[in-house]
């Protein structure tokens, strides 16, 4: 058994070279924090010892979007989403819509695609992911008309068990031409994924 005083820490080292490896602190709020190298710059766990409750400060994740409406042609090909909203630990490459597993694990992505309402009939459309060169389709849908008045839409969520420095990409298929819906705050198509653990 090892008590931790209130606002004091563990701290373990490599004592072949002295280097930090990570810290056990209980901070003033009676909240247990556990942090690998410096907690302070790489985040930690957190542990309300009242609760139970455990957050972290931080988690890989990330999400961009289509920044502006545009038309695409018909069948099954890399969807760039080049406008970055938020990308938590700097794992998403907006230049080229790739997202690099920064660690092993198993992460969640999901797909979001908004035809506009005047794209032509689509007898399917499928929205989908690219996993080091396997591509995944999650669901299909498809796009009727009724004269212009319906908007068409597809959503999909994967789970894949990544490997550190896999990527992945978003894909779509479509039967033909369509105007995608698209806005710079990424509320029509967007696309993004975390790491669950």
């Amino acid at each position: 058994e090892i008590l931790i005083p209130n606002n004091k820490a563990i701290i373990a080292a490599n004592a072949a070279n002295n280097s930090f490896l990570g810290v056990l602190r209980v901070d003033a709020n009676d909240d247990l924090l556990i942090g690998g190298g410096n907690y302070q710059t790489n985040g930690y766990i957190k542990v309300d010892l009242a609760s139970g409750d455990v957050t972290k400060t931080s988690n890989t994740s990330f999400k961009a979007c289509l920044g502006a409406s545009a038309s695409r042609s018909s069948g099954n090909a890399k969807f760039a989403m080049t406008t970055e909203l938020f990308d938590e630990g700097g794992n998403y490459d907006a230049t080229n819509s790739r997202f690099t597993a920064p660690v092993t694990g198993t992460y969640l992505f999901y797909i979001n695609l908004a035809l506009a309402a005047n794209t032509t009939d689509q007898t399917h459309v499928g929205a989908g992911f690219n996993n080091n060169g396997n591509v995944h389709y999650g669901g299909w849908g498809h796009k009727n008309s009724l004269s212009g008045s319906t908007y068409g839409k597809e959503c999909t969520f994967i789970i894949f068990e990544l490997s550190a420095n896999d990527y992945v990409e978003p894909y779509v298929e479509l039967a033909s031409t369509a105007n995608v819906l698209g806005t710079s705050n990424g509320a029509y198509t967007h696309w993004g994924g975390y790491l669950i653990g």
